[in-house]
């Protein structure tokens, strides 16, 4: 399980009071490690917050993080993912949707293979996975085994047999379901239209339906 905040903004770092919470659940966790919402060219300084991030998950007992980072034109930032692979240490270290963003996904894959990431977490360099499925195809096959690829973005239940039927294991989807606005009192004008931005969750009973779907399905 993947464990974020701020779904909105396509996820972040969950606080670690959070992090610790969810590890009372006992299951494999796997932190995203994203200081901040944007493009994915960091600082100096955010990068060094992440190397601490990284480093306090493997302290923590977590199972994995969920990491990218790329140069101004689009290329993989390949000293600062080679340092979060060694500072991740036994947990398994999974490059995110910032794959998405990069110029030629062939050389990508065979460079985070190179690097000794577990995982790709991609949409195709589509909008969707669905719309991406013909990319994300070419990649598994590419891939021979030697990493794991998983489409996600747009995966609903209506479609998620569509990517089990294409011979994917992995598969990446938050069940999202907006949260009702709180209304603001009427004294609050638009000083404060900062609270008013729309918010999330994950629902639990769209998570049971999409993974009830693909376990039951004999595809």
């Amino acid at each position: 399980m993947e464990l974020c905040t701020e779904l909105g903004l396509g996820g972040l770092t969950p606080s670690f009071g959070f992090v610790e919470k969810a590890l009372e659940l006992d299951l494999p966790l796997h932190i995203l490690i994203r200081p901040r919402s944007g493009h994915f060219c960091y600082s100096n300084e955010e990068i060094e917050i992440m190397y601490a991030d990284i480093e306090q998950c493997q302290q923590m007992g977590c199972a994995g993080v969920v990491v990218g980072a790329l140069t101004e034109d689009y290329a993989l930032n390949h000293t600062v993912l080679a340092n979060m692979v060694r500072l991740s240490g036994s947990m398994e270290i999974t490059f995110h949707r910032a794959f998405d963003l990069v110029k030629d996904p062939y050389q990508t894959l065979e460079t985070l293979i190179d690097l000794g990431f577990n995982r790709i977490l991609t949409s195709g360099q589509k909008k969707t996975a669905l719309a991406g499925l013909p990319l994300l195809t070419q990649l598994l096959k590419e891939s021979q085994n030697r990493i794991a690829l998983m489409p996600g973005g747009g995966v609903t239940l209506e479609n998620c047999l569509q990517f089990k039927e294409a011979g994917f294991q992995h598969l990446h989807f938050s069940g999202f379901r907006p949260t009702t606005k709180v209304s603001l009192p009427n004294h609050l004008r638009d000083d404060f239209s900062f609270l008013k931005q729309p918010f999330g969750h994950s629902d639990e009973t769209v998570l049971k339906e999409i993974i009830n779907s693909l376990r039951s399905s004999t595809i």
